[in-house]
């Protein structure tokens, strides 16, 4: 009786306490995943392949990360050159200065903090994969090109063709070697010519190129391509190119998207006229002025003007030079005259018999 009275009031307090359970979290619940299953991390977007770069440090900070690892390490000043295979990953700090060198020539010259992925043309993949952009310098060898950041592709044969970051949207590319590039963004093919500098933006939603329709057909134009897919009828007009929706199709240029209803007509003129430079005003001549038409009668009566001696000129007469005034000498005064004393004769002195002295 005990024990089954033991059991009940644990199945009691085991109930008792399931019911008055309550979710103490005070935050907001967890948040479901957009995406399911996550898509693969790095090692496998860039698995190792079999192709083989050397990497050089010419400046720190320099990191290798190599292929399938999951962590990098930095390259010391005693180890300053090693070998990586494809799938590495090529970091370069602020003031780094990193290389990567291929067997057939190609290169990749990193400035300031820039990353770059080796790739592996054997799977279909460009020679250089940016992911991180401030200076970048790139020779291309027969390996193949490289794939920007947002995935535009470069490609050419040979080099250098220099890559900056103007700003958080934008890069910019120059091609000062001798030879031609290409620049395929999106649906756009861009050649770069030998000097020539483009600007490129840096999308969020990818700068891919996009495979070519093999059902759109190209209108004939010089300019300014058009290409139609699906029920569609074309024609040529005096006025431009007309064009009329049958059923499912599309319409497409550069920023030019059209679909037309069952029936429906559009018409686009002047795409003979793009690219031409516009043509300069025609200047305006200056206008004439007319010449005033004076009747005789009336000129017959005006008097003539009275003819004015003109005053002969009278000579101004010359200036005559005044004479240098010239100073008078100082009169000198002449000493005075001092008069010699008169000079007394004494009177001389004789022994009279008078005056003779008494004897003693």
């Amino acid at each position: 009786m005990v024990k089954s009275s033991l059991s009940q009031l644990s199945c009691l307090a085991l109930l008792s306490l399931s019911g008055c359970f309550v979710n103490t979290q005070r935050l907001l619940t967890p948040m479901p995943a957009d995406i399911s299953p996550l898509p693969g991390g790095s090692l496998e977007q860039h698995p190792p392949g079999p192709e083989e770069v050397v990497v050089m440090r010419h400046a720190d900070p320099v990191q290798l990360r190599p292929a399938g690892s999951s962590f990098g390490h930095p390259m010391p000043f005693y180890s300053k050159q090693t070998r990586a295979n494809a799938g590495a990953w090529v970091f370069s700090g602020h003031g780094g200065r990193a290389e990567i060198l291929w067997a057939s020539g190609g290169s990749a010259l990193l400035h300031g903090k820039t990353t770059v992925v080796v790739g592996s043309p054997s799977r279909g993949e460009p020679a250089f994969l940016l992911k991180e952009l401030e200076r970048l310098t790139l020779n291309f060898g027969s390996e193949g090109g490289a794939r920007l950041m947002g995935g535009a592709l470069l490609e050419a044969l040979g080099g250098p063709f220099v890559i900056e970051r103007r700003s958080v949207e934008l890069m910019r590319i120059r091609n000062r070697s001798k030879v031609n590039g290409t620049l395929r963004f999106r649906d756009a093919f861009i050649n770069l010519d030998p000097g020539s500098v483009v600007d490129v933006p840096i999308l969020p939603m990818g700068a891919e190129p996009i495979p070519a329709d093999p059902d759109l057909r190209d209108l004939p134009g010089e300019e300014f391509s058009i290409s139609v897919r699906g029920a569609v009828d074309v024609e040529e007009t005096p006025e431009g190119t007309s064009f009329t929706g049958r059923g499912e199709h599309e319409i497409q240029g550069p920023g030019l998207r059209l679909q037309l209803g069952l029936g429906e007509r559009a018409l686009l003129s002047g795409l003979d006229k793009i690219g031409q430079a516009p043509s300069a005003p025609a200047e305006e001549p200056e206008p004439v002025e007319e010449p005033v038409v004076v009747d005789e009668d009336e000129f017959s009566e005006v008097e003539e003007p009275e003819v004015v001696e003109v005053p002969e000129v009278v000579d101004a007469p010359e200036v005559v030079d005044e004479p240098e005034v010239v100073d008078e000498p100082e009169v000198v005064e002449e000493p005075e005259v001092v008069e010699e004393p008169e000079v007394v004769e004494e009177p001389e002195t004789t022994n009279t018999p008078e005056e003779a002295p008494e004897p003693r």
